[in-house]
């Protein structure tokens, strides 16, 4: 949240400030894969059963969360290479590639494994 919040406000300054906020933006999200990276570090120690769906999902969050920063700096924003509809255009499709696909990996990957991990425990449904 942060690091969009400092995109956005990187976007609404006049040039030579916009970099600083850029640069913030770029900082929290370093900051925030680190803490993903590391969540996955201590799931290989503790030898968890879905530390390969751990490190696809992880892959899946990091890899389009790239896109928006390179986005930002093309786009009108930045150096303005491309105009704001193509920057827009993209930054929904890595979106929906992030959401959705992180979303569909887990639902029909990850989520049944652990749910036959728990073989003696009594399964419920809320429905």
């Amino acid at each position: 949240m942060l690091s969009a919040f400092a995109s956005e406000i990187g976007s609404a300054q006049l040039h030579p400030y916009k970099w600083y906020w850029w640069t913030l933006s770029v900082a929290l999200w370093i900051v925030l894969a680190l803490q993903m990276y590391g969540l996955f570090v201590r799931a290989k120690e503790a030898g968890s059963a879905i530390v390969q769906e751990s490190r696809t999902l992880l892959l899946l969050l990091l890899i389009p969360f790239c896109a928006f920063p390179v986005l930002w700096v093309l786009g009108e924003e930045g150096l303005e290479v491309f105009p704001i509809s193509y920057e827009v255009g993209f930054s929904c499709i890595a979106d929906m590639v992030c959401k959705v696909v992180y979303g569909l990996y887990l639902l029909l990957s990850v989520l049944p494994q652990e749910e036959d991990a728990l073989e003696g425990a009594e399964k419920t449904s809320l429905v």
